[in-house]
This record gives C-alpha cells, structure tokens and sequence, in this order.
C-alpha cells in the first residue's frame, strides 16, 4: 500500500500552487438571507457632528470679564437663610442682603457688618443640618446635635480687631499680582500689609452706588481683557493675511 494514501486509500488533494489559505484572491461568499436582513434592520449610523470651532490661535476664551456676582449665594437662599422671631431679623443685612438706599454716602457700620456676618454664618449653619449626610458633617466638625445650640454660639458683635486673623481667597490675574508684589517691594512692606490697609480704607470711605461699582469693574476690563484681547485678534488675523500671501507666492 502506497504510505500516502489515508486509511480507506483515497489520496489527499493537493493545494494548487497560489491556491494559500486566506488568499485575497479567493471569491468572496455570498451573504446569506439572514444577514442581509440584520443589516437592513440596524440602524444607520448618524452623520458626524461638525467640530465646533473654538477662539482663534492665540485669543484666550472670555473667562473673567462676566457680570459681577455675590459672594456667599447660600447666605442669599431663603432655604437657608435664618429667622428667629425678634426684631432684630428686620435690621439691615440681618436677614437679606444688605441694600444700598439712594443718596448714601456714609460707611458701613459695626452693626451693618456684625448683621451680615451672622447671616452667612447662621445660613452655612443650616445648610449644614439640612444636608442628606447632617450627621457625619456635625462630627467633622464638632459641631452641637441641633442648629439651635449651634445658633447660640455665634456672636452678633464684631470680633475685637485683634482677636482673629483670617486668610481672604480671592483670584486676581498673575499679571496684577506681579503689580501688586511690586508696588509692597516699594513701600518695604508686606502685601498683606498693603491689602490689608487697601481694605480699611475701602470700607471706611464713602460708599459707592452699586452702578457706580459696575462701571468701574466694567472699565477696568476693558482696559484689561478686553483690550489684550482685541490686540490678540489682530495679531492673528494680520498672521493669517501673511500666510495667504505666502501661499499665493508659493503657487
């Protein structure tokens, strides 16, 4: 018996010569009724969204020159906000925001600032109780087991000035920051020295109508923003006039 042959004597076939297992050459198969159906019944893919395009090459996005907003909205929440049933919830700032009344000129006063304060210590109080997770929050922070004993616990008098000293976090642009370090390197002094004196004069002076503040921040942005941020337009649209003209001298 010829050893090539299998058990029953047939011989294997032999592989045409270009003939490879996953030739590209081979026939496709025909797609059977089955998966044409599947096909036709998927749903078509939606078209691509265009890419929205952002500012141009160099123009920073409008990040900082927006409205002015308070500081504490929570303090603003009638959800959170305080009353306690005597007359000094109808004192200025005790129970709302602090208004400013056509004509004045006068400072704040002791008792406009202590009315403020509490208000936006007793409405984080309350936010605090009111929150789902009360309980692990009360204990981070060792507070009492009702907003009642904590409420007793906050003074309605301004603290002593030198009792305390608090961090103020604000956000200013790095470039007014190098402004304001340079200006404390002059007058050999701290820039907590400077802000700090910057600050006692602001309260202490007259006070501004809330439009008169408006036009001042609006004016400072334009002079800040807003005109970096023209000159960074131009700049890249004079940019893209000289690459066309580039083009047209390379064709």
């Amino acid at each position: 018996m010829d050893s090539s042959g299998d058990a029953t004597g047939r011989q294997p076939q032999r592989r045409k010569s270009g003939d490879h297992i996953g030739s590209a050459e081979r026939a496709p198969s025909k797609p059977s009724a089955a998966s044409v159906s599947e096909q036709a019944a998927a749903p078509a893919e939606p078209d691509p969204q265009p890419r929205r395009r952002g500012p141009k090459k160099g123009v920073p996005r409008n990040r900082y020159d927006r409205e002015l907003k308070h500081s504490d909205p929570t303090s603003l929440d009638p959800e959170f906000i305080v009353l306690t049933g005597e007359p000094v919830d109808d004192e200025p700032g005790r129970t709302a925001r602090l208004r400013w009344t056509k004509g004045r000129r006068s400072p704040i006063t002791d008792e406009e600032a202590a009315n403020v304060a509490w208000r936006r210590s007793a409405a984080r109080l309350n936010r605090v109780y009111k929150s789902p997770d009360a309980a692990s929050k009360i204990e981070a922070r060792k507070l009492p087991p009702t907003l009642e004993q904590a409420l007793a616990k906050l003074s309605d008098k301004l603290p002593d000035w030198q009792a305390t000293r608090e961090s103020l976090h604000v956000n200013v642009p790095g470039r007014l920051s190098d402004y304001l370090a340079a200006y404390a390197d002059m007058m050999n002094c701290s820039v907590s020295q400077l802000v700090e004196l910057w600050v006692y004069e602001q309260v202490r002076a007259n006070v501004r109508s809330p439009r008169q503040l408006r036009a001042a921040y609006e004016q400072m942005c334009e002079e800040t923003y807003r005109q970096e941020r023209a000159d960074l337009a131009a700049q890249a649209a004079s940019q893209d006039d000289d690459d066309e003209d580039d083009d047209e001298d390379d064709e």
